[in-house]
């Protein structure tokens, strides 16, 4: 008997060394400390049970084989014993052997083995009678928690919530209405996968997100189930490691992150963190800002069937992990509290509340979110991320401090008192302000300013469904980012250096025309066969290239074709299609305007009134659906109008007031959704209006519900009589204005259609001697290469004034020939002029030395009219890359005549 207590004594202390205690000074045993202390002294234990087993009479021929189960499955259940064991007492270690063997034979299965720890009372007394209650409360301390991998483990309202917690260490990181984020220490061997017997074998830190409801943990977890049941996944979205239900507390397990993007990005711990240095730095962090936006477009198309909308992207549901080394640095989406899965094509209400990343249509209004509504957060997200790459987090900083300035929060946008939300004038000057910086390194400066002008543009769109989808923003950023693994430009080189690919088309047309042989260019012309007689005729327009229709305007009706379709048909020596033809029944057309998918047609009448049609592409063949009709009886009727390439802005021009002078005329510029919305009962507006059309019986601007001027200032331009040109440059990014004050010169005006801010008025004057007739002939309006807005003003037929619109500078230059219309290609460098001498030329003017440069003919076509009035010109690739110039004209007849290129 001395010696059985003199070894229960030695193992029983050499189990106590090994106990430690948790973050609550709870004690507890790691997993395996048993196993491990039998293990390291199976000699003792196998003295032990053989003493045993011969004071119960039995053979001790087993005890090898009973040490070695023991060791194997039973080894937590003797620790417990052995640890409440009184002096002298034989009987409870006669009941453990009991559990295994029974006449010399091996229960099969067991009894009771480890993994059935912990047991409720009422077995700890079947078994271990009379100390029942003492191995019931003791067994605890060899059972803390132990979390699986991508598992569920659930400790509620019974026994089992008395087991410890396995943290060595807790420290609070942050919190919020849902609840408390730790990093614990998860003592060793108390994380481990399915069917694993070991786990962590050193302590792990973790990251644990306690939830204050249990609705909260259950929305998070069911949107966590559902990406984790996904066959893919994706490197930058964090994945839950472990799930935990204790007692009261909900707990999900993350890794642990270095920090999360808004600490990164704002450096608290360093309050003047630098910005990166290096070309290699600064690709490193757009790139990572890249990897965000994949991993959203995976959120919204990896699901098959339905998109995940996460809801509530910002920085702070960004992580950032392995901060201190940047060859290993990732950023990762979490956060999935307000996450939902439906299907694409379906809205959902958007979440309560504001925040500085939410989008327009979570404000106060309380509007619908699709998966646009991430893609503006990201936005917001990747200009941190830009601004971040200039001037480092002091940078980061003041930009927020800028948009504080602006409004009474820090958000993107503004509102103004009718629900118009626009993007916000201190994020469009801030974006100006990153442009205008200028790096040693030319890449670098083309990725700050086309990345912020594509945020600004197909991001942060006030209007949802104008935005980029996240995928088409990940693609757009890589193309963008590909500039910082190109070589860099040498400081200069001049054009004959230039490989023929990469040369201008000027470059390229002179080269071709030196070359070309006596052949003519290869052209084809058909007849519309289509009575285009019609009363009060305005005549053609393309579409802009990213569009496919040509119409032809009348006072009614308005014809729509199929360019495609058109082309097709001369290739193949067919008819060209009849066209769709579209009626306002209303009344007459007075002016129009075509985006690359929309016809504004604006009709006569005392007040405002215009049909904007939809140009739907089901298939290969374009349809203008049966439009909508806008009407405000509170505004001014229609002079002008013009709308952006892509449709997403209209600009009219109209009379102060309902049957106002047209001496008095204003700009009014709009989102060409919300002039739908406001016709079509929207539900951005709640105020009532007394039919579809919106007609309203109220006067007051400001009490009806209607598309708000974007244009923050009323913008008086005079007499719409002396007003020559209104559109907007190729991007959507300005609304210009030509007004023709005089007979010696034009006054030119300027808005930012995001802010609404004017953005410049300034006066050109022509010194000549020469008497104009009519002065202003036709211009056109485009983006230079180095990202100026700038304008082509033809006057009288055979002046060109060139003009920077950003500089406010001009040049001009008389031509020796008569043109009727003109436009620039999508270069940037090249005028096409079209005119009339003895038949239809075609001529193509350099402009990277205007003043100076040689006019190029590039076409003559002698049985073609064109009137500049009434025909279109266009020039856009075919399905082949082939350059083409495409002519409509009023006579009847288009022609599609190839460009060399």
């Amino acid at each position: 008997m001395e010696r059985i207590n003199q070894i229960c004594d030695v193992l029983s202390g050499r189990l106590e060394r090994l106990r430690v205690r948790n973050h609550e000074e709870r004690p507890f045993y790691p997993n395996g400390t048993a196993r491990d202390v039998f293990r390291m002294d199976e000699e003792n234990l196998d003295e032990l049970f053989r003493a045993l087993l011969w004071l119960g009479h039995l053979n001790t021929e087993v005890v090898p084989e009973l040490v070695r189960r023991i060791v194997r499955n039973f080894s937590t259940i003797l620790a417990v014993v052995l640890r409440i064991r009184p002096a002298n007492d034989l009987n409870i270690l006669q009941r453990f052997t009991n559990l295994i063997i029974s006449d010399n034979s091996f229960y099969d299965p067991p009894r009771l083995t480890d993994e059935n720890l912990p047991i409720p009372l009422n077995e700890a007394q079947f078994f271990f009678h009379p100390q029942g209650s003492e191995f019931f409360d003791a067994q605890f301390q060899f059972c803390a928690i132990t979390l699986r991998r991508e598992g569920h483990i659930a400790f509620q309202d019974d026994y089992r919530s008395q087991c410890p917690l396995p943290y060595k260490r807790q420290e609070r990181i942050g919190g919020g209405a849902y609840g408390e984020v730790y990093r614990v220490k998860i003592e060793r061997r108390h994380f481990r996968s399915h069917g694993d017997r070991t786990g962590n074998l050193e302590p792990e830190w973790l990251a644990r997100k306690d939830f204050r409801s249990h609705q909260g943990f259950s929305d998070e977890l069911e949107a966590l189930n559902k990406i984790m049941r996904q066959p893919q996944k994706h490197d930058h979205v964090v994945m839950v490691l472990a799930i935990l239900q204790y007692g009261d507390t909900n707990s999900l397990f993350f890794p642990l992150a270095s920090c999360d993007l808004h600490q990164y990005l704002n450096g608290p711990n360093s309050p003047n963190h630098p910005a990166p240095v290096t070309v290699d730095q600064k690709s490193a962090i757009f790139n990572r800002g890249v990897a965000l936006a994949g991993a959203l477009a995976f959120l919204h198309v990896g699901f098959g069937e339905t998109v995940c909308l996460h809801r509530d992207l910002k920085p702070r549901n960004v992580l950032v992990y392995n901060a201190d080394n940047p060859e290993k640095e990732i950023w990762k989406i979490t956060d999935f509290g307000l996450t939902v899965l439906r299907n694409p094509e379906h809205s959902i209400t958007a979440p309560g509340g504001e925040g500085t990343y939410l989008p327009p249509e979570c404000g106060p209004t309380r509007g619908r979110v699709t998966a646009q509504s991430d893609v503006w957060s990201l936005g917001c997200i990747f200009s941190l991320v830009i601004t971040y790459m200039v001037y480092g987090s002091r940078g980061v900083r003041k930009f927020g401090e800028k948009r504080r300035e602006a409004s009474e929060s820090d958000a993107f946008y503004i509102t103004s008192k009718n629900s118009t939300p626009r993007i916000s004038p201190a994020v469009t000057s801030w974006f100006d302000q990153l442009k205008q910086i200028v790096p040693s390194d030319e890449r670098e400066s083309r990725v700050i300013r086309e990345s912020l002008d594509y945020l600004q543009s197909k991001a942060l769109h006030p209007i949802r469904d104008q935005r980029a989808s996240a995928k088409d923003v990940e693609v757009a950023l890589k193309r963008i980012h590909d500039h910082f693994n190109r070589q860099a430009p040498p400081q200069s080189r001049s054009s004959s250096e230039l490989a023929p690919a990469h040369q201008p088309l000027h470059a390229r047309l002179i080269s071709w025309l030196k070359q070309r042989p006596s052949k003519t260019t290869v052209s084809y012309m058909q007849s519309f066969q289509y009575d285009l007689g019609a009363p009060h005729v305005f005549g053609f327009r393309f579409s802009p290239p990213e569009g496919d229709f040509l119409a032809f305007f009348s006072a009614q009706p308005t014809l729509v074709w199929t360019v495609s379709e058109i082309m097709s048909a001369l290739r193949n020596g067919s008819q060209i299609p009849q066209p769709q033809s579209l009626r306002a029944t209303d009344g007459s057309i007075k002016c129009f305007a075509v985006s690359s998918n929309t016809i504004c047609s604006c009709l006569g009448g005392d007040s405002f009134l215009c049909y904007v049609y939809n140009i739907e592409e089901p298939s290969s063949t374009p349809r203008a659906d049966g439009g909508v009709k806008v009407s405000y009886d509170h505004m001014g009727f229609i002079k002008k109008v013009a709308m952006s390439s892509d449709g997403a802005l209209s600009a009219f021009v109209i009379t102060e007031r309902p049957r106002g002078s047209e001496s008095h005329c204003t700009v009014y510029l709009a989102y060409t959704q919300h002039l739908i919305d406001t016709a079509d009962g929207g539900n951005n507006y709640p105020l009532p209006r007394s039919s579809r059309s919106n007609s309203v019986s109220d006067s007051s601007f400001m009490s009806v519900t209607t598309a708000a001027n974007l244009i923050f200032e009323k913008a008086r331009v005079g007499s719409a009589s002396q007003i020559r040109f209104l559109n907007f440059t190729p991007d959507g990014k300005f609304l210009v204005i030509i007004i023709q004050d005089s007979s010696s010169g034009f006054c030119i005006r300027s808005w930012e259609t995001y802010s609404g801010k004017c953005y410049s008025n300034f006066s050109v004057a022509i010194e000549s001697s020469q008497t104009f007739r009519s002065l202003f002939t036709t211009c056109s309006l485009f983006v230079a290469r180095s990202g100026d807005p700038c304008l082509a003003i033809l006057a009288d037929h055979r002046r060109i004034i060139y003009v920077n619109i950003y500089k406010g500078t001009h040049t001009d230059r008389i031509l020796n020939i008569n043109v009727d219309s003109m436009f620039v290609y999508d270069d940037g460098q090249s005028l096409l002029l079209i005119g009339k001498r003895r038949g239809l030329r075609v001529y193509l003017l350099p402009l990277h030395a205007f003043d100076r440069s040689d006019i190029i003919t590039l076409a003559r076509i002698d049985d073609l009219s064109y009137s500049p009035v009434l025909d279109d010109a266009a020039v856009r690739r075919d399905a082949n890359q082939q350059l083409k110039l495409l002519i409509a004209s009023s006579s009847g007849s288009f022609l599609d005549m190839a460009i060399p290129c």
